[in-house]
């Protein structure tokens, strides 16, 4: 393509000219980003309302999931997820054997797998 320039400096001169204005030409459309990393600064982190109403629906789901649980399958739930308390220190506390608060659980996530698939 290059052979049948007839003026080979003309045509670098032209094409040279047209990548700055094309590079001037961005700086004016976007002068606020440079590159990818700018663009964190664009985006707004906190979540919209529309996010936030989704997620009290989505914990008042997981509420009323985990309030219908049979009663020991919610109290070994809420001991290990939130107390943060391992199946032993459960089983300490509850005066059952390790094996029988991993029973339970298994029934409180099957419950609650089963009810949020459910509810989709």
């Amino acid at each position: 393509m290059l052979r049948e320039v007839a003026d080979l400096a003309g045509y670098f001169m032209t094409t040279g000219r047209n990548l700055a204005l094309d590079h001037q030409r961005r700086k004016r459309i976007a002068p606020f980003v440079d590159g990818i990393d700018g663009l964190e600064a664009v985006c707004d982190p906190s979540p919209s309302a529309e996010q936030i109403a989704i997620g009290i629906n989505e914990l008042r789901r997981i509420s009323a999931i985990i309030d219908n649980m049979p009663p020991r399958a919610r109290q070994v739930f809420l001991m290990s997820r939130i107390d943060g308390l391992t199946y032993t220190d459960i089983g300490t506390q509850l005066g059952i054997s390790p094996k029988t608060v991993f029973s339970h659980m298994v029934v409180a996530l099957e419950r609650l797998r089963s009810e949020m698939m459910s509810e989709d």
